[in-house]
């Protein structure tokens, strides 16, 4: 009996800048073992930079952005390069844990209804240090979940490319544009969490802002999404719309007064 081929994942990973998180993020990729790896970098109007070692490594393809098309723009277009039958996404300032790649990988391969596979994920400051862990619940199956909101984490997310196209790609959105992918995708079939803890998403000062705008074209797609969504699970209606205020009120809470009031305290 011989041993399977590992699989080809490809990792895109699109950034602002180089800094040592990124360089950080793309070693945490390229230490993974149990998968042949492809990774995407793809630099968002980054200008001139420096040479970094990691440039040198055969297994990575640099894409690049002469003017800044913004996150759901570069990822379409490094997306277009990808060649693994499954893609791992890892944002520049986070982790991806050990044996991350191989054990999504594996579940893929081996649960062919789930469409996309997500982790656990600790909390790290910007030393690296664990503060925690974002509260999302471990399942074979979380799309109903997603009807109240995004538990899909995108830096911890492997998913199918043939789903990918199938569904149309990332959306050329400049916000909430790896929620309305999930949010597609789950209408293909499970999205799961393992319970292993397989990523690190980094929580830092240059990264507080207002984030995404409670209003605009972003805010329809989702909500539209939600609704095919929640058809396809056979979820209610009057739940699903219960849900759709709920959300549609924290995305105004949060813009409005919990990201304001944490500027406050990082001030005082």
């Amino acid at each position: 009996m011989t041993d399977l081929p590992a699989p080809l994942v490809s990792a895109v990973v699109p950034t602002i800048r180089l800094d040592t998180w990124f360089d950080e993020a793309l070693h945490s990729l390229l230490g993974q073992e149990g998968i042949n790896l492809q990774l995407i970098v793809i630099l968002d109007g980054v200008g001139d930079h420096d040479h970094h070692p990691w440039m040198d490594d055969p297994r990575v393809t640099i894409l690049s952005n002469e003017h800044r098309l913004g996150v759901g723009r570069t990822l379409r277009k490094a997306m277009e390069h990808a060649e693994g039958e499954f893609v791992a996404r890892l944002d520049a300032d986070d982790v991806a844990k050990p044996g991350r790649l191989a054990k999504q990988a594996n579940y893929l391969a081996s649960h062919p209804d789930t469409v996309a596979v997500s982790a656990r994920t600790e909390l790290i400051n910007g030393q690296g240090a664990v503060i925690g862990e974002l509260p999302f619940a471990s399942g074979p199956d979380v799309r109903p979940a997603l009807l109240l909101q995004n538990v899909v984490v995108q830096s911890a997310v492997m998913f199918r490319q043939g789903d990918y196209r199938a569904v149309g790609g990332y959306e050329p959105m400049r916000q909430m544009e790896d929620y309305h992918l999930w949010l597609r995708l789950a209408q293909r079939g499970k999205i799961a969490i393992l319970p292993d803890v397989l990523a690190q998403y980094r929580v830092h000062e240059t990264q507080l802002s207002l984030g995404a705008k409670p209003f605009g074209e972003h805010i329809v797609k989702v909500l539209n999404e939600r609704r095919n969504l929640r058809r396809s699970l056979g979820t209610s209606a009057l739940a699903g719309m219960t849900k759709d205020l709920i959300w549609a009120g924290v995305q105004y809470l949060r813009y409005y007064v919990l990201v304001p009031a944490k500027r406050r305290l990082r001030k005082a």
